[in-house]
């Protein structure tokens, strides 16, 4: 049996943010198990080219547009120094890629050659950009999408036209979350769309343990894994410290994008240090869509801190997959971190017949290819 060959267009080039790797490790895990050969395009950030960058541009000045660009403008996120934590280790030893990376232009010019391409997972399509929309894609190739995330509830009515635009090329969609269903309902109604699994979810913890070399952390003593992203949140310093206290945990705090919290010493895990710390914790308490995945996949009590400010939008992420998986949402506001104990049980059974889901769909694939 010949191979079909996927290329896969995601983010990638990654230092620190751990669910991004693992979602491409992930993906590439479940297309190889259905005996596809994927591999990703790497991508450079470029311009693309002006006759694209002209039919894709956005036209309509409305208010929303405006208040948009100004935040842009004047709300930019502080730069940080990335500190690097031996990813490219994992990434040569666990995933394959392309020979070379891709400036824009040369997709359309020089395109990699692949039988069907994938956009996904994570927020690929948070904005319209051509590229994650696979517009470069030759004809006669399949375009689909594998629980591609537009990050929001909604998007901008000034966007509407060029997302339908672009979404009106893909030949098989699937989105992350339930909202995602209802962008695409709304934008593009001819055009069939499901939810499936993040691709991190479709693994089991022995999968991760048998296809991983996970290292285990350098601890006896009972821990809380403090995983949390650059982005906007309140943390309650003295509930955590009390919660600690009360179980008897130390906390070890690994920052990421950007993070800086001056009350505990930061850790810099690789990515098979980070899943031994998920794999051991006593607790999870994070702000992250994929500390919280592998939460679930490795059955850690868990809570999240929700986002806040320009980032709030991004909490749905979460919400989505709590009622995906009928977990009441485990948001730290003001009340002391005590819940019932999750019931994995159950959760368990949801996850069996959603990841059914999400291995038919990729497997449907095959129905598309020439």
């Amino acid at each position: 049996m010949i191979e079909k060959k996927i290329g896969i267009v995601t983010y990638w080039d990654t230092e620190e943010n751990y669910g991004q790797v693992l979602q491409l490790f992930a993906l590439q895990w479940q297309l190889k198990k259905l005996s596809y050969n994927p591999y990703l395009i790497r991508i450079k950030h470029g311009k693309l080219p002006t006759d694209i960058n002209q039919k894709y541009a956005v036209k309509t000045y409305t208010f929303q547009r405006i208040v948009d660009a100004l935040k842009k403008r004047f709300f930019k996120r502080k730069k940080y120094t990335v500190i690097k934590r031996n990813f490219q280790l994992f990434k040569d030893k666990y995933l394959s890629v392309s020979d070379k990376e891709y400036v824009p232009l040369e997709l359309y010019t020089n395109t990699p050659k692949a039988d069907a391409y994938i956009s996904g997972s994570d927020q690929v399509w948070n904005y319209p950009n051509p590229i994650f929309f696979l517009d470069w894609c030759p004809t006669g190739k399949k375009r689909i999408a594998y629980a591609a995330s537009f990050g929001k509830k909604d998007i901008p009515d000034y966007q509407v036209e060029v997302y339908s635009k672009l979404l009106g090329r893909m030949d098989l969609i699937s989105v992350r979350e339930k909202s995602g269903v209802g962008i695409c309902e709304k934008i593009v109604p001819n055009k069939e769309c499901i939810q499936c699994l993040d691709p991190t979810l479709l693994l089991s913890k022995e999968d991760y343990m048998s296809s991983i070399q996970i290292e285990e952390p350098l601890t006896d003593k009972k821990y809380i894994l403090l995983y949390l992203l650059g982005n906007k949140c309140n943390v309650n310093f003295s509930l955590l410290n009390d919660f600690a206290k009360e179980k008897d945990c130390e906390i070890i705090f690994v920052p990421s994008q950007g993070c800086v919290l001056s009350m505990y010493k930061p850790t810099y895990p690789s990515v098979e240090q980070w899943l031994g710390l998920v794999k051991n914790a006593a607790y999870i308490i994070t702000n992250s869509f994929h500390g919280t995945a592998f939460s679930i996949i490795f059955q850690r009590d868990f809570f999240v801190f929700p986002l806040v400010g320009g980032d709030v939008k991004m909490n749905d992420r979460l919400t989505s997959l709590f009622d995906t998986l009928e977990i009441e949402n485990r948001y730290v506001c003001k009340k002391m971190l005590q819940k019932d104990h999750l019931d994995y049980g159950k959760i368990a059974k949801i996850l069996k017949e959603k990841k059914k889901e999400g291995m038919f769909f990729l497997n449907e694939i095959n129905r598309y290819i020439l």
